[in-house]
Parts: C-alpha cells; sequence; structure tokens
C-alpha cells in the first residue's frame, strides 16, 4: 500500500507540474517598468539558509536599483527565526522589514487526500485573485516556493499586486508571472541565479546580472580576487 501511495503522487506531482506549465502559457508575458513600481515586496519569511544567501543578493539588487534612481518602498516579509539575518538591510534607503507569522510547511505532505483537499479549499478562497488580476503600482515578489497556506495569506493582504513567484504548480494561476523552475530542491540551477533570471523576466534591465556578478564584495569573504568571486556566484558555489 506504501509503495502504490508513492507511485500515485509522483503522478500528482508530474499533473501538478504539467498544470503549472499550462497556466504559465497564459500568464503576462510584457516587462514591468520599474519607475512606475511605488513599493516592492518580497517575501523572504522560511529556509534559514536560503536567508543567508538571500541578503547578499538583496542588497545587491537594492543598491542596484538606487543606482538607476529608483527611489521606491521596500518591504522584506520576513520570520521571526531569520528576521535577526535580514534585519541588517533596514539600514537601506527606504527599506522596511515586517516580522509575520508563518504557516506549516509540511501541510502538504505524503498524504494524497489532503493535498488534493487543500488545493481546493485555497483555489476556492482566492478565486477573486484568479479572476480579478488588477494592475498595480505595487510588485509582490514571493521568494518563498513551499506551496502554503500562510505563505500565500501574507502576500494575499496586498489585493491588488502584481505577483510573481516561482512555479507553484497549479497555484501558478494565483500569480501574474511565475517561473519554469523552483527557488530550491528539485531546482537544477542554484538559488542566486533563479533570483536574477527571476528579476530579468520582471524588468527590462540588461545590466542586471552584470550589478549582481560584480558584487563578490558582499557574497564572499575580503581576500578572494574579484574575478573568482564574480565565478563563484556565477556557478553558485
Amino acid at each position: 500500500m506504501q509503495y502504490i501511495s508513492l507511485i500515485l503522487l509522483k503522478f500528482l506531482d508530474s499533473i501538478w507540474n504539467i498544470s503549472g506549465a499550462v497556466i504559465r502559457l497564459f500568464q503576462q508575458k510584457e516587462k514591468l517598468n520599474l519607475f512606475k513600481i511605488e513599493e516592492i515586496v518580497i517575501h523572504r519569511a522560511d529556509r534559514l539558509g536560503d536567508a543567508v544567501l538571500s541578503r547578499p543578493f538583496l542588497q545587491a539588487m537594492i543598491e542596484y536599483f538606487r543606482w538607476l534612481g529608483w527611489q521606491g518602498r521596500i518591504t522584506l516579509l520576513v520570520s521571526s527565526y531569520n528576521a535577526v539575518l535580514l534585519e541588517p538591510l533596514e539600514t537601506l534607503s527606504n527599506v522596511k522589514i515586517k516580522t509575520i507569522r508563518t504557516g506549516d510547511f509540511t501541510q502538504y505532505d505524503r498524504s494524497i487526500a489532503r493535498a488534493i483537499r487543500n488545493f481546493i479549499q485555497t483555489i476556492q478562497k482566492y478565486k477573486d485573485r484568479i479572476l480579478t488580476k488588477t494592475k498595480s503600482n505595487t510588485l509582490c515578489i514571493d521568494l518563498v516556493d513551499s506551496v502554503s497556506e500562510m505563505s500565500l495569506q501574507n502576500i494575499y493582504d496586498y489585493r491588488s499586486a502584481f505577483w510573481a513567484s516561482s512555479n507553484r504548480w497549479p497555484f501558478s494561476i494565483l500569480f501574474n508571472r511565475t517561473m519554469k523552475y523552483r527557488f530550491a530542491g528539485s531546482s537544477d540551477i542554484n538559488l542566486i541565479e533563479s533570483y536574477i533570471l527571476l528579476i530579468e523576466e520582471i524588468f527590462d534591465l540588461p545590466g542586471f546580472r552584470q550589478a549582481i556578478e560584480s558584487r563578490g564584495d558582499l557574497f564572499y569573504p575580503k581576500g578572494i580576487p574579484p574575478i573568482v568571486r564574480t565565478l563563484l556566484i556565477h556557478v553558485g558555489v
């Protein structure tokens, strides 16, 4: 019985991914204009290791946006246990840290019935989000790719925002833009590369990748030659 359940879960996972791929075909494709965005909300409220890797990327991204002349607000949604890792970013211009309550990231476990039930309930709860995709001057970037009801609730407070995230299988229908990969786990690219690709999909910023890869001083200790630091960031070491 256990083996049958695992086979069914694998089959369900394949259906989930195919559904997400189909939904992405109909999502908004045009790039956003950074200077028409007044606030960027970034959800990064789980995984201590990912928070450690995310902080230098977020700092490099924010400093690059400021260098371009964008002075909008940035709100970082963090958890009580990873806040201490991301709070230093508040020293940057117009950046605010907001500690939020996180949910149970194991709710989509090995129970097929529970996974299907939770999916149906979530779609029903957020059906207005599916039917109404309002253009907004607020951009919500979800950097948490575990399919959690609490994860969705945290960004759903920004109801009229433009949402972007990694692939959430059929949950992609809740977002304006999703990618074909996940940020962690089953992804075949490293975390920083996935973040760079997501920002490149959202904005038309040809110099963004170079700006991030040139900030080896943020990712690695001093003393490593700049060209080596840039290479390490590129390959995700």
